[in-house]
């Protein structure tokens, strides 16, 4: 097995190094503005599907109540 075999493996590993030297690279505060930002996505994402279920929630507490009328 020559170094021409060996070419794309050395390539995937140096590619793998570099890139988590480049994530290793961010500093502290780069690292907490990525993830507050995940932490108000999901915040969102959160709100949003409880408020869905209130409206439905609601809805049929409405429906329910004008049943009887």
């Amino acid at each position: 097995m020559g170094l021409t075999d060996k070419t794309p493996t050395i390539t995937a590993y140096a590619t793998s190094l570099g890139t988590a030297a480049g994530a290793a690279s961010l500093t502290v505060n780069e690292w907490v503005a990525i993830c507050g930002l995940g932490l108000a996505v999901a915040t969102f994402a959160v709100n949003a599907v409880y408020k869905h279920l209130h409206y439905r929630l609601e809805k049929a507490r409405h429906v329910a109540e004008n049943k009887d009328h």
